[in-house]
């Protein structure tokens, strides 16, 4: 199971409902971005999805990458990602397309970062396990994670950091923020 660890979970919806830790995440997502194909983490989905709607509204090409089963609810043709993640219909509202789901979903997020067409993802604890993307050479870590299934979070965090150290064409370095 999961790591207990004492105040974790006030801390983490703490940071989350801070105003001005939210612009600061989002400046530097936007930074990141800039620099080359970024992922950004989030220990809480619905924080992960807040993000994702904000930095779509801000002309990027965003999708969210996270586990479990059912259907993804952000559209991987057109982007579109919808008010509330758990209300998401059979075809996307925008353009139509039958959504994926959340297994096909994930692998051609993988595919449209690899081809260049999304430059940020945003994703929880499914994000830096197995994550293969090479091309990704930036992660915000947004709201960390405990560690979880008893590992210390130095562990998860080189895990994080090992999801950018890949190596790819015309990739120079790797950065976590």
């Amino acid at each position: 199971g999961r790591l207990k660890v004492p105040g974790w979970d006030l801390a983490l919806d703490a940071m989350a409902a801070s105003p001005d830790r939210h612009r600061l995440v989002v400046e530097t997502a936007l930074r990141a971005a800039g620099e080359g194909p970024t992922v950004l983490l989030s220990e809480r989905r619905g924080y992960a999805w807040t993000l994702a709607r904000e930095l779509r509204t801000r002309g990027l090409r965003v999708q969210t990458l996270f586990g479990g089963a059912g259907r993804a609810a952000d559209c991987t043709r057109c982007g579109e990602i919808p008010e509330v993640e758990e209300s998401a219909p059979s075809s996307c509202p925008a353009c139509g397309v039958r959504l994926l789901s959340r297994g096909e979903h994930n692998a051609e997020v993988l595919r449209l970062v690899e081809t260049g067409m999304v430059r940020i993802i945003v994703g929880t604890s499914v994000a830096d396990k197995g994550l293969d993307s090479p091309r990704l050479s930036r992660a915000v870590v947004v709201l960390p994670s405990s560690g979880g299934r008893g590992k210390p979070v130095s562990a998860r965090l080189i895990q994080q950091v090992g999801r950018l150290s890949r190596p790819a064409a015309g990739k120079a370095d790797a950065v976590l923020y």
